[in-house]
């Protein structure tokens, strides 16, 4: 084989090699992008549901307590 083609073929399969790694890279990157921003979702969301438990928490013992100072 002619060293040009030799080469040529390299350099095609250099910048095949080079586009393969990139696509897997950002699809790699990508869902861990969005698992992370779905396990941070979630993790709001639990943490305005304690939120929520502990104001009714909170606002019962005001009440009980409101309703012991006048009995």
């Amino acid at each position: 084989m002619d060293s040009v083609v030799v080469g040529g073929l390299a350099i095609l399969a250099l910048i095949i090699g080079i586009v393969a790694g990139y696509i897997g890279f950002k699809s790699n990157y990508e869902k861990k992008l969005v698992a992370a921003r779905e396990s941070a979702e979630m993790i709001i969301k639990d943490a305005e549901k304690d939120a929520d438990r502990l104001k009714k928490e909170v606002l019962l013992e005001a009440k009980e307590e409101n309703h012991k100072y006048r009995t």
